[in-house]
């Protein structure tokens, strides 16, 4: 089994995404949203600490989820005008 993103991504490029998605201050309040939706699907979530929900968000296979981390990321993009 290969680590997560060790052969797609490299170091810098996996801190990046990591700010992006679990840690950017910028993203907050969608932050709050998107996990409150995760938490639904998955009580467990808000249990996780901060990297094992990176980890998890990018692992699994559920669709609901994967569409809603879709949908946070581009709601993040628009945030930024990068549409």
């Amino acid at each position: 089994m290969r680590v997560f993103g060790e052969h797609f991504w490299s170091v810098s490029q996996r801190i990046h995404i990591f700010h992006f998605v679990v840690d950017c201050p910028l993203y907050e309040n969608i932050r709050v949203k998107f996990f409150d939706k995760v938490i639904d699907l998955c009580p467990n979530f808000r249990y996780m600490d901060t990297s094992s929900k990176f980890v998890w968000l990018f692992t699994n296979e559920h669709e609901q989820v994967l569409k809603k981390l879709g949908s946070f990321i581009e709601e993040c993009f628009l945030l930024r005008g990068h549409n």
